[in-house]
């Protein structure tokens, strides 16, 4: 899914005479149910409909009740009420929003006794969700990733639990079933990632990675490994032969998926310290991967985490990652930790990052997505480990923090921030959680209007 994106233009001139991006930020509201602990959440938006899932439980840390999966839909900022989606087992909620209002919502639940299914619920154009359904064919399956087209065709991809754990990709036109699956490859380790690009075509990426010998020798260094795609344009009904965009000697993470109004990307961690972008072109074919570098940190223990791409349709695309700095020990110790950014630049290259989070403060893994002309990006973070807080910034394009506003969370979970965009509006989610962190927990949601 996939889930899972930044910031905004790199040119004043993009951005006109907008105003200041701080005054369009909203305060955060608590929009979970009350007395549902949260414990995972997941959000997207696109055209002028946005929706959040949140599965939690009720009653204490120590005595939680049943699990259950929720869902809010909403036009623009404005979200509905709350509608429950499943009352089995559910976890890893995945969401994705296609412009003309088709939302698809996918996790992994029970299903007539089995706690491996992948389920699925679908909302048409301007409706709530309909009745939650097991994917038929996926057997015991792992889900991978979900993306919704401009027109309401819907991917969902899982990887399969068997010896040799296969790619298989689900694909419903508008208001029609799920047709069987179209196996796509072989992906051992990681699980796949898949995304929409604007013209419609899907892009589904994995790791092809070597069999393990049995038993392995000692010392025994995998690779080396193979990051494949494949594409399904908006007229075929099947996906194209795999193609290979990369060999990685030393693997360390599966390939991740992004997608905007600008199109759709693959991104990768070629080295420990690099990873390389992919565009899909408008040609329906990937184009050569582009280098991101990204420096190791001085005490050789840190390393980046994720990527998070924004893909806006007028303005270059941006990323940004997390770069975490310490000192070895019986237990490595963090002493820095920051977000960093980089806009792709006219030529096609991203020059080196700026450092956007606050200085001094230790911040947590960025989000972000784009609007049609912008980005928005948001991360937790904390002064002197003390002030709790989520910062939320458009356009660093034009100087480290412009437009950005920090909302105070005292409670944040950082891993939990989350971030979706539709055509002119934005939603920034997390979750904050109780003195025990295994205790009672709310989902936040800040909103941005263009």
């Amino acid at each position: 899914m996939s889930s899972r994106t930044l910031i905004g233009l790199a040119a004043t001139a993009l951005l006109g005479a907008a105003p200041p991006a701080h005054a369009a930020i909203d305060a955060a509201d608590p929009v979970s149910p009350e007395g549902l602990s949260v414990q995972q959440a997941a959000s997207a938006a696109a055209g002028n409909r946005g929706a959040v899932l949140m599965v939690g439980h009720r009653g204490s840390a120590s005595r939680p009740g049943a699990f259950a999966l929720y869902a809010r839909l909403g036009r623009g900022t404005h979200l509905g009420p709350s509608q429950r989606l499943d009352t089995h087992s559910a976890f890893a909620p995945q969401v994705a929003v296609g412009s003309d209002g088709t939302v698809v919502a996918a996790w992994t639940g029970e299903s007539r006794g089995s706690d491996g299914a992948v389920r699925f619920a679908i909302a048409e154009p301007g409706k709530p969700f309909g009745r939650a359904q097991s994917l038929s064919g996926s057997g015991r399956a792992a889900l991978g990733d979900v993306a919704v087209s401009a027109t309401g065709r819907a991917l969902i991809v899982t990887r399969t639990r068997t010896a040799d754990p296969t790619v298989q990709a689900f694909i419903r036109a508008r208001r029609h079933r799920f047709g069987t699956p179209q196996s796509l490859g072989i992906s051992r380790y990681y699980l796949p990632a898949a995304a929409a690009a604007s013209d419609g075509t899907f892009v589904v990426s994995w790791l092809d990675t070597p069999v393990p010998p049995a038993p392995p020798p000692a010392p025994y260094t995998p690779g080396p490994a193979v990051v494949r795609a494949a594409t399904l344009g908006t007229a075929a009904s099947r996906f194209g032969p795999a193609a290979a965009l990369g060999e990685l000697s030393f693997w360390f993470s599966g390939p991740e998926a992004a997608s905007g109004p600008g199109g759709a990307a693959i991104a990768w961690r070629q080295t420990y310290a690099e990873k390389r972008l992919v565009a899909v072109a408008d040609a329906r074919v990937l184009g050569a991967p582009v280098s991101l570098a990204i420096p190791m940190p001085p005490s050789g223990e840190g390393q980046p985490d994720e990527l998070a791409l924004g893909l806006p349709a007028t303005g270059p695309t941006v990323a940004l990652w997390h770069e975490v700095g310490g000192v070895s020990g019986d237990v490595f110790r963090v002493t820095s930790s920051v977000v960093k950014a980089s806009v792709r630049s006219a030529d096609g290259t991203f020059p080196p990052a700026d450092t956007i989070s606050t200085p001094g403060a230790l911040a947590g893994q960025p989000q972000a997505a784009a609007l049609t002309d912008r980005v928005l990006a948001a991360w937790g973070e904390s002064v002197r480990g003390r002030t709790a807080r989520v910062c939320v910034t458009v356009d660093a394009g034009r100087g480290a923090r412009s437009g950005s506003r920090c909302l105070r969370a005292p409670a944040v979970d950082p891993n939990t921030v989350d971030v979706a965009a539709g055509r002119s509006f934005g939603l920034v989610s997390w979750i904050e959680r109780g003195a025990d962190p295994a205790g009672d927990g709310r989902l936040y949601l800040a909103t941005y209007q263009r």
